[in-house]
């Protein structure tokens, strides 16, 4: 049979080929057939050519599966842990305006480990930021400042102004209830059984 139609190796020849084929059952057909007829129907360049040359397509970078489960691992664990935080900061919200603080300070000590699982120096620094806050409602207002202080170091080796901000709005927070905490030593007694507003830190920033 006349060969009308040359196969030749995609990964060193392809510059030598009038066409390159994607599709490996059309290659095989090509192959086996010689039909140079259907190709010229399929390629309208090659008409009044009697013969052609053809390579497969040569991927420079082969996809290999043991590669695709790797990456699929890595991106279930990835969403998996994002849907983890979200789950985590929700419920620490929760228990810091119900005054549940033992477990408010658990739920950012989650979030700093999840924050080290992404990789997420920003929000492991939000997190502490979170106990800061914490402390501050134990009345342990020393910590908290030393927390704010180390972040805002933080702030400026990550160069971000996200983790600045968050660290004004914590300060702010931290002078305002600190001065109200003064006040209230110096002109009110201490009353355990007084109703807590749960709404405190809201109202503190809201009148700055």
């Amino acid at each position: 049979m006349t060969r009308n139609i040359r196969v030749v190796d995609g990964r060193t020849k392809a510059h030598q080929a009038h066409v390159i084929v994607h599709d490996p059952y059309l290659l095989d057909h090509l192959r086996k057939s010689q039909d140079m007829a259907y190709l010229r129907q399929l390629v309208p360049q090659l008409e009044g050519r009697s013969t052609a040359t053809i390579a497969p397509v040569h991927f420079r970078f082969p996809l290999y599966m043991s590669w695709v489960y790797r990456a699929t691992r890595f991106t279930n664990a990835v969403v998996s842990l994002v849907t983890a935080n979200a789950y985590i900061s929700t419920l620490g919200g929760g228990f810091f305006l119900c005054r549940h603080l033992n477990q408010a300070k658990l739920m950012a000590q989650l979030q700093i480990c999840v924050s080290q699982g992404l990789h997420d120096p920003i929000l492991a620094s939000k997190c502490r930021i979170n106990l800061a806050y914490g402390a501050m409602a134990r009345g342990k207002f020393k910590r908290a400042q030393r927390i704010i202080n180390d972040e805002g170091v933080n702030a400026k080796a990550l160069r971000s102004d996200e983790i600045h901000n968050v660290c004004h709005a914590a300060q702010v927070y931290l002078d305002k209830t600190w001065d109200l905490h003064r006040s209230r030593l110096v002109h009110e007694p201490t009353d355990t059984t007084q109703v807590v507003d749960e709404y405190y830190r809201q109202r503190v920033v809201a009148t700055r």
